[in-house]
């Protein structure tokens, strides 16, 4: 389980930048990712320390506190669904990571990195020194199914299936 693909991101603006050639979702080390029929915009937002507040004013305070490095955020759409956000955290350390995860930790495990858990529709893990955070901007009969088969977004399995959709 190796999040060395992960340190290639260079996340310094709050630029949104179109990426991706041909239906690849791949950019500067972000790995493709997919979701059951779920497709990249190919916009990708990118904040630092400094911009961070321009995307999550008002939480942005514990993130800094907590070695926040950058985050690359991407979008996925559906068809007669709720778009699906993929936030990839970059801290300082595992322990910040870990830190940021903790902080609001309350939903069940479902067994993804070094600590997960799923609720309401969010799904937040964290391995090493990344936090990550998937959530859908609505309700909708396809969220749940889209958030928890989503592959690429985590170097473990491919495909991954946190719990079982039957």
């Amino acid at each position: 389980m190796d999040f060395s693909c992960y340190h290639h991101l260079d996340v310094h603006s709050s630029r949104v930048s179109e990426r991706g050639r041909e239906g690849k979702n791949e950019s500067r080390g972000f790995p493709a990712v997919r979701s059951r029929g779920w497709k990249w915009d190919e916009k990708e937002m990118e904040y630092d320390s400094r911009t961070l507040f321009k995307y999550i004013d008002g939480a942005a305070e514990l993130y800094l506190a907590y070695g926040f490095q950058n985050v690359t955020v991407r979008r996925f759409e559906k068809s007669s669904q709720p778009p699906l956000i993929v936030e990839l955290y970059e801290m300082a350390s595992s322990e910040d990571a870990y830190g940021v995860f903790s902080f609001e930790h309350q939903d069940e495990a479902v067994g993804i990195g070094q600590g997960s858990e799923f609720g309401g529709g969010l799904l937040r893990f964290w391995k090493g020194r990344y936090f990550v955070s998937i959530y859908a901007e609505g309700e909708g009969a396809e969220v749940e199914p889209g958030i928890l088969t989503m592959e690429g977004v985590w170097p473990i399995q491919s495909p991954v299936r946190v719990r079982s959709l039957n």
